[in-house]
């Protein structure tokens, strides 16, 4: 450490005694929780443990991060205090029942956005190719038929996109249900969680060789 710390956290007045007198002496700021056999007065911020260290550190991490955040814009920190919530939830025995109704949309909603993401990054793959298609073949097919061969191909693509976007949502949200019940289940519920992530992705290609199929090997040509 090159200079004097800004600020000291102190766990246990009574086993860091040496060091929170150090700090007084050097006008270091110090958050120290306070339980029974702690005085209040010897720090400067004193948050109260009630002899429970790790309810007290998480509250220490709450107003750290509460800090931080406030150069942030409001919308921002709204959103890291959504987070720290769901952390705080998930971080519980009986998650099920601290969630309630609520836990099944927290996990799957932004799995299905990220999902339907990728899937958006291979719907323009294939228009870049639907349109390579159009601008080659339009002088060599009949109108009608290249028009329904790219509106069919399109709906392939979307329909098999959409549902793998959707599903990754609601395997990951049941994934992360089933690992908080049961932690030591968690080995097989991953690998399972991966094997049906891949059988999605399995369909979303299906879809992408049957719309390739019907642009360059189309039967009706």
């Amino acid at each position: 450490m090159k200079g004097l710390p800004d600020i000291v956290i102190i766990v246990d007045q009574q086993e860091e005694y040496t060091a929170l007198r150090e700090c007084i002496t050097l006008e270091i700021p110090t958050i120290c929780l306070i339980d029974t056999n702690s005085d209040p007065d010897l720090a400067d911020i004193s948050i109260p443990a009630n002899d429970d260290a790790i309810a007290s550190i998480r509250f220490i991490l709450n107003k750290l991060l509460f800090e931080i955040c406030k150069p942030f814009p409001l919308s921002v920190r709204i959103s890291f205090e959504y987070v720290l919530e769901f952390i705080r939830d998930v971080s519980k025995t009986q998650i099920g029942e601290e969630y309630g109704p609520w836990y099944h949309l927290v996990v799957p909603i932004p799995v299905m956005f990220l999902g339907l993401f990728t899937s958006g990054i291979q719907a323009l793959i294939f228009a870049t190719l639907a349109a390579a298609y159009i601008g080659y073949e339009e002088i060599f097919m009949n109108p009608i038929i290249s028009a329904a061969s790219v509106i069919a191909a399109g709906l392939a693509v979307g329909l098999a996109s959409i549902g793998p976007g959707v599903g990754q949502g609601t395997a990951a949200g049941q994934a992360v249900e089933g690992i908080a019940r049961q932690p030591e289940a968690e080995g097989k519920i991953r690998g399972t969680l991966l094997l049906s992530l891949a059988f999605m992705e399995a369909l979303t290609i299906y879809g992408l060789v049957v719309a390739l199929a019907l642009l360059f090997a189309n039967p009706f040509v």
